[in-house]
């Protein structure tokens, strides 16, 4: 028993210091939104990054490898589940990264036979004011880009955009008449 509560907390310490390395790479990610290099104007960053939640658990990644064996009518080996797993947890993702990723994955993947690779190949992307301006300069005078963008402010009041795409983000969503309260925006 003592046993069993030493590795639960040596679980609990691992969990909250992989949150707080995620913590840090979130603040990065402000502050290059902040201050965008021509690369991020370009290709924008990884909303999924940005979202505040705790590291992916044991618990729920269990949970959904038996909703992929259910969709899939599959039963995976338990070295792949393993090594996914592990992957999961190095790229410290997130329970929201996570589960947004699995709605998208049985969403759009119809067949059972997938790789890792296939769970990075969805992200949300958000640029930065630069890019709306970008955007704008791209589509003349005479067209409002911001009527087919969703903007959202970020925790750190960064205000970035994104083309609407039915995806919702669980940031505060800007108006289009309410200012940005972002000095850089």
């Amino acid at each position: 028993m003592a046993q069993q509560v030493g590795i639960l907390a040596q679980q609990v310490l691992n969990m909250h210091e992989q949150h707080s390395i995620t913590a840090r790479r979130r603040e990065s990610a402000f502050v290059t939104l902040k201050q965008p290099s021509p690369s991020v104007i370009e290709n924008g960053v990884d909303a999924l990054g940005l979202i505040d939640s705790p590291p992916v658990t044991t618990q729920t990644f269990t949970r959904a490898m038996a909703l992929l064996e259910a969709n899939y009518g599959t039963e995976y080996n338990s070295e792949k589940a393993a090594l996914f797993f592990d992957v999961v947890r190095e790229e410290k993702w997130s329970e929201e990264r996570f589960l947004r990723t699995l709605r998208w994955f049985l969403k759009n993947k119809p067949f059972p036979a997938w790789t890792i690779a296939d769970w990075f190949q969805y992200g949300v992307k958000v640029y930065p004011y630069e890019w709306y301006l970008k955007q704008q300069h791209g589509a003349g005078p005479m067209v409002n880009v911001l009527k087919q963008m969703d903007r959202y402010r970020l925790p750190d009041g960064t205000v970035v955009y994104r083309w609407k795409d039915g995806e919702e983000l669980p940031f505060e969503k800007v108006e289009f008449n309410q200012p940005q309260h972002n000095n850089n925006n």
